[in-house]
């Protein structure tokens, strides 16, 4: 009796085991995916609000100027010694960097342009970095649940198994009683055979 109960312990132990491992397997990433989803928020926005400041630092330095440099008197208004009224072509650019000194001004454009294409080259960077995470994430959560299915398709094999052993045991038992019964009726006849032997001596 011992013998029929072990193989349906052990196939009830492998299949409460690969149920427990994609229990397991599935709480743990669903108990860690807010935490990873949170991180990685927290890290792009953290990114973006570095390369915002960084664009309104640089535009504040580049229109940045002293207000003392207006000057109102006989000669009328000026800007740092130059002239600003009626008949001049004036804007804040030509007032701070003047006319003469093109070469500093294209200078801070192409200083200004590189900045913002290395900002937004890190923006594209964070976003690339961020969707290789989250497939890599999808990837282990397909893995987990590969395995897990393949542990339960093991024990339904080894269940399978058992019941075969358990189907072979008692067809063994079935032919053992068998033969035990034909072993007795062999006896009786050779006893009876040897009786009527006897029987037979004692008359010649």
């Amino acid at each position: 009796m011992s013998s029929q109960s072990q193989p349906n312990d052990q196939t009830a132990a492998l299949l409460a085991a690969a149920k427990q491992a994609t229990k397991t397997a599935l709480s743990v990433i669903a108990a860690e995916m807010p935490k990873i989803k949170a991180e990685w928020t927290k890290d792009i926005q953290t990114t973006l609000l570095k390369t915002d400041v960084q664009a309104a630092t640089l535009s504040s330095q580049l229109f940045k100027f002293d207000q003392s440099l207006f000057k109102w008197d006989e000669k009328g208004l000026t800007f740092a010694g130059r002239p600003i009224g009626p008949g001049k072509k004036w804007s804040l650019e030509n007032a701070v960097y003047g006319r003469g000194d093109q070469r500093e001004k294209d200078e801070k454009k192409k200083k200004e342009a590189a900045e913002e294409k290395a900002a937004a080259t890190a923006r594209q960077q964070e976003r690339e970095r961020a969707k290789k995470f989250e497939e890599d994430l999808k990837r282990q959560v397909t893995a987990a649940r590969s395995d897990a299915g393949h542990a339960k398709n093991d024990a339904i094999e080894a269940h399978k198994n058992s019941e075969l052993a358990k189907n072979l045991l008692t067809s063994a038992k079935q032919h053992a009683r068998l033969a035990g019964e034909s072993a007795t009726r062999a006896n009786k006849a050779l006893t009876a055979l040897e009786k009527r032997v006897d029987e037979l001596a004692a008359h010649i």
